[in-house]
């Protein structure tokens, strides 16, 4: 059947467009209660829901605001998303999802479309080093909070986590039971968290006067196109093989991620390698599953979802008193969480 158009209602009810548009749209323009129920109940009858495109595209603005990740299958965005999500729907937000898939371009684009539909304001973790394409938006007046990515030059505030002080924090525990050599395992150290975190990982083992070595780092980049959802957890997968492959004799390895260390514990499990006694793991994020995963993971908990609300009451702030976001950066502290995935050496 045929989508019932505006027209449709009018022609039906026997009044014009503009009179139908002023009826279903604009509850504070006066007309006759008679004559405005009399439309609304025509256009129930037909079927007919206006078109919102077409209305946002009549309004100055939308109650937009976005959310672009660069991967959804990760729980720590999934943890900050419920986060954003009870902030944004109880100001009367609609919140807008863009999964990158970890490709600048692409969220180049998700913020193209964003300004487009007059959205007013954007979360990013982001993927882009630059800070320029965020910069041209905000200059325009759209409102951007960075979420756990710092962009060096970006002019918007940033709530992220002390990312070097957890590679620190993580480190010096190992170090405590006696651990020396300590492996690293990651995705490609492209985005600010991931350098910091390794960067805290170096300090601590420079400050036990322990060398880092260069054969101690694992890096892994799987392709999206032959992965699909599973890039992290295959990461893992693929440094755990190159970390048997090369005979390393490392005690212990420290993940860039939860789901990084799930890949490693499994694979080291399935080659008779036995976590922790003959490995120690230990993660970052203390995603839900973490603590029922076997053996459970010890990790570095990042409060996600308390960040995700952070984030958000800031762009919310912004959009109501529309006044500009001072380039402010909040950290959280991260707390080590101990449990059976690291023993002592």
């Amino acid at each position: 059947m045929k989508r019932p158009t505006i027209r449709d209602v009018a022609q039906e009810a026997h009044v014009s467009i503009a009179t139908v548009s002023r009826a279903l749209g604009n509850a504070d323009y006066p007309m006759n209660e008679v004559l405005r129920e009399r439309v609304r109940a025509t256009a129930a009858e037909l079927g007919y829901h206006p078109n919102l495109a077409a209305q946002l595209l009549r309004r100055d603005d939308s109650r937009d605001v976005g959310l672009i990740i660069p991967n959804i299958s990760n729980p720590f965005y999934l943890q900050a998303l419920c986060g954003i999500n009870a902030v944004v729907s109880e100001r009367d937000y609609i919140f807008v999802l863009c999964n990158t898939e970890r490709d600048a371009a692409r969220e180049q684009e998700y913020l193209r479309q964003l300004y487009q539909r007059r959205s007013l304001g954007a979360i990013i973790s982001s993927v882009d080093t630059s800070p320029d394409t965020i910069n041209q938006y905000v200059e325009k007046g759209m409102k951007i909070v960075l979420l756990d990515q710092q962009i060096h030059g970006a002019k918007c505030p940033v709530i992220s986590f002390d990312s070097r002080g957890s590679g620190t924090l993580a480190a010096n525990y190992l170090l405590k039971l006696g651990h020396r050599q300590i492996a690293f395992a990651t995705t490609p150290l492209s985005r600010w968290t991931r350098q910091e975190i390794y960067l805290g990982y170096q300090e601590a083992l420079a400050g036990a006067g322990v060398s880092p070595e260069k054969d101690y780092l694992f890096v892994a980049d799987p392709s999206n196109d032959s992965y699909g959802n599973d890039i992290e957890l295959t990461a893992g997968a693929m440094v755990a093989a190159q970390f048997i492959e090369s005979r390393c004799d490392a005690t212990a390895i420290i993940c860039i991620n939860d789901m990084v260390a799930f890949g490693v514990i499994q694979t080291l499990i399935n080659n008779n390698i036995r976590v922790p006694e003959d490995v120690s793991v230990i993660g970052f994020d203390d995603i839900p599953f973490a603590g029922v995963y076997s053996p459970a993971l010890t990790t570095v908990r990042y409060p996600s979802e308390q960040t995700g609300r952070l984030a958000a009451m800031m762009l919310m702030d912004s959009i109501s008193s529309n006044k500009g976001l001072d380039t402010l950066e909040m950290q959280l502290t991260p707390q080590l969480v101990v449990r059976r995935t690291t023993r002592e050496r």
